[in-house]
């Protein structure tokens, strides 16, 4: 059951080449690019391990559901799915990592599962919320309803998919992360070099790693513009 993904992989790294390629004139076309929405189609088994998650084209409908819950852990939830971020990024989330000018959140390496600084670009209703949690008069984004000195527990989003009927269908990590990444990748809305960055992945080839050290801050904040106006229930074309 690995061969898609590596598959996929390896699609993935020809698209870049071919794309250097282009760049320096050396082809016409991208071939890699041709056979992205075919292995998209292709049937894939969850592999034990692997986190449950909304197929994309819910997400609307999850999102439109989840801004009808009540409560702090259910806006965190709908941070974290705008941003792609991780569970432990959105709980210790706080407000002096947030530039609102910017519209930039400044995730520190301490709380990166690949040890490096995030940046996350914000759409226009992460910061909403953003500015709606600055009422709780605590330095996190999203304290906890016993002790506003400290983040939530890590079970509160949860809770929300529980409350929502919907526990046995997604994790957070799913709805937030994987839910994202299939629909960028599957709709080829970015590049996966950008796609990868936005998710914060570590690079594991070294060599493809020095490659991509520009941070795509412009096409990364474009994407994220893009998923929240999907989330919206907006037409992507």
């Amino acid at each position: 059951m690995r061969v898609p993904v590596t598959a996929s992989r390896v699609r993935q790294r020809l698209e870049v080449i071919f794309d250097d390629a282009q760049f320096r004139e050396q082809c016409n076309t991208n071939p890699a690019k041709l056979v992205r929405r075919k292995l998209a189609e292709r049937p894939v088994a969850r592999k034990k391990g692997n986190f449950a998650a909304l197929h994309y084209s819910q997400v609307p409908k999850f999102v439109a559901a989840l801004r009808l819950q009540l409560g702090t852990a259910a806006r965190a939830l709908e941070f974290g799915l705008l941003c792609a971020a991780r569970t432990g990024e959105i709980l210790g989330a706080r407000f002096d990592e947030i530039d609102t000018a910017s519209g930039i959140w400044r995730v520190p390496a301490s709380r990166m599962k690949g040890g490096r600084d995030h940046a996350v670009f914000l759409s226009t209703r992460a910061l909403e919320i953003v500015e709606t949690q600055r009422l709780n008069g605590s330095i996190y984004v999203f304290p906890s309803p016993v002790d506003h000195h400290k983040g939530m527990s890590n079970m509160a989003m949860l809770n929300v998919l529980r409350r929502m009927s919907l526990a046995s269908q997604t994790t957070v990590h799913g709805v937030c992360r994987a839910s994202f990444s299939s629909w960028a990748n599957e709709c080829a809305i970015a590049r996966p070099d950008v796609i990868e960055a936005a998710l914060a992945h570590r690079e594991e080839d070294r060599v493809r790693g020095a490659y991509n050290r520009a941070s795509f801050d412009n096409e990364r904040r474009a994407l994220l513009a893009r998923w929240a106006e999907f989330c919206d229930g907006k037409q992507i074309d």
